[in-house]
C-alpha cells in the first residue's frame, strides 16, 4: 500500500503513480521500484522513519527525482558493493536521509548530471561519500560522514562547474590528508564552513575557499 500526500490510497502502485508525483514510501517498500513508477517528468518520494534495504546500487536515469526523508530514514545496503545511488540525470535531490554501506571502498553516491542538491545526508559505514563527474551546479550541504574504510577522498568532484560544498562535517577513521578533491572548470566553486580532519585539494579558481573550513587547509593544484 502506498500513501499519497493528503490521502491514503488502496489502489495499486500503477494507479497511484499515474495520479501523483508525490508519494510516501511505507516500511518494506522497494525504493528502486518506486522510482521506476514515477511519471516521466519525475516526482517526490518521501521516506518515513524506517529502514529501506537495497542489495545493489539504485540506478537513476530519470530527471527531477527528489528523495526526502525525515532525518530518521535509513537506506541500508545489504549487498557486497557499497554504492547506494548511481545517478545519471538532472535535478536529483536527496535530503534528510542516512545512508548505510557495507564498509566497502565504494562511494555511496555516484553523480553525473546538472542541478543536483544533496542536503543533510549522513554517510555511515561507507567507503566514501560523493563522487561527481561533469556535474554543473551541484550543491552538497550540511552532510556528515562516519566512514570506516575510505577511498582516496570523501568528496571527489571531477570537472564539476559551479559546485557548492558548504557546512559539512567530513571525518574518516584513517585521517587522510585530503577529504575534498575537486576540479572546477568554471572557476566558480564555493567551499565554505566545512569541518574535517583533512585538506581541500582544488584545481581551478575558488570562491571563499578557506572561509570557516575548520581543520581544513586548502591545496591549490
Amino acid at each position: 500500500m502506498y500513501e499519497v500526500i493528503g490521502r491514503v490510497s488502496h489502489e495499486s502502485l500503477d494507479e497511484v503513480s499515474n495520479r501523483s508525483t508525490e508519494t510516501i514510501l511505507p516500511r518494506g517498500a522497494c525504493l528502486q521500484e518506486a522510482i521506476a513508477r514515477l511519471p516521466m517528468e519525475g516526482g517526490v518520494i518521501r521516506l518515513g522513519a524506517y529502514d529501506y534495504y537495497v542489495s545493489s546500487a539504485i540506478s537513476l536515469t530519470r530527471d527531477n527525482v527528489s528523495i526526502i526523508g525525515n532525518g530518521r530514514s535509513r537506506i541500508k545496503h545489504s549487498g557486497s558493493a557499497g554504492t547506494i545511488f548511481r545517478v545519471v540525470a538532472n535535478g536529483f535531490r536527496l535530503e534528510r536521509v542516512r545512508l548505510f554501506g557495507t564498509g566497502s571502498t565504494a562511494y555511496a553516491l555516484s553523480l553525473a548530471g546538472n542541478n543536483m542538491y544533496i542536503k543533510d545526508v549522513a554517510f555511515e559505514d561507507v567507503g566514501a561519500c560523493v563522487t561527481g563527474s561533469n556535474c554543473e551546479s551541484l550543491v552538497i550541504e550540511g552532510c556528515r560522514s562516519d566512514t570506516v574504510d575510505p577511498v582516496n577522498y570523501l568528496i571527489n568532484l571531477s570537472n564539476c562547474d559551479r559546485a557548492t560544498v558548504i557546512g559539512n562535517n567530513l571525518y574518516d577513521s584513517t585521517t587522510r590528508s585530503v577529504v575534498i578533491y575537486a576540479t572546477d572548470t568554471s572557476g566558480h566553486g564555493t567551499y565554505v564552513g566545512n569541518i574535517g580532519n583533512g585538506d581541500i585539494s582544488y584545481k581551478g579558481s575558488m570562491n571563499n575557499a578557506n572561509a570557516g573550513n575548520a581543520g581544513m587547509g586548502v591545496v591549490v593544484r
